[in-house]
């Protein structure tokens, strides 16, 4: 969940689910089979061709794009990010969940025994990490925990250029600057 949702620079409400009692909206919820593995052959001048693949989510509903949402996008990682690489971690997630035989279940994070992973636990669980490995939670967002917050101030340290973050975070304003404050 944080891999996907730092290198797509995505919501957790856009990937996680969030309690009916706090007023969510079933509709809104992202479902497995919204979730694949692309690859595309891409022409190259001086090699021929080289394949690219990404994990792509076809989200239902995003706060910012609420009538035709754009997929988020996380493109696959080598070298020494390839431990944290979305595509190898949804893979591995596809089959430890497929053992759960959890059949039918169309909710893209549960937990083994069933239920999803709400926004609330995962919230719970992440900020008890940080915590323990003494990070300073302020870069994530406001004392919690933002993946957009996190992976926008990660490719700010990059020196990625800010139209560049802005089109990969779907932001629709010159907000994006405010993660150059932390690289």
């Amino acid at each position: 969940i944080t891999a996907t949702g730092i290198f797509g620079l995505a919501r957790k409400r856009e990937l996680l689910h969030v309690k009916k009692d706090r007023g969510s909206k079933p509709e809104r919820n992202l479902k497995y089979s919204q979730i694949a593995i692309k690859t595309k052959k891409i022409p190259q001048q001086a090699t021929g061709w080289t394949v690219a693949r990404w994990w792509q989510a076809n989200i239902p509903w995003s706060k910012t794009e609420q009538m035709n949402p754009s997929p988020i996008v996380a493109g696959e990682q080598k070298g020494r990010y390839r431990e944290v690489c979305p595509l190898r971690l949804w893979s591995i997630w596809c089959t430890t969940r497929e053992t759960w035989s959890k059949a039918g279940n169309d909710t893209p994070y549960i937990q083994q025994n069933g239920p999803p992973y709400w926004r609330e636990l995962y919230n719970r669980l992440i900020n008890i990490i940080l915590r323990k490995f003494n990070v300073n939670r302020e870069i994530y967002g406001n004392g919690g925990f933002s993946l957009r917050k996190g992976g926008g101030n990660s490719l700010a340290a990059h020196n990625l250029p800010d139209e560049l973050l802005q089109r990969l975070g779907r932001w629709t304003s010159i907000a994006v600057r405010r993660y150059r404050t932390f690289s």
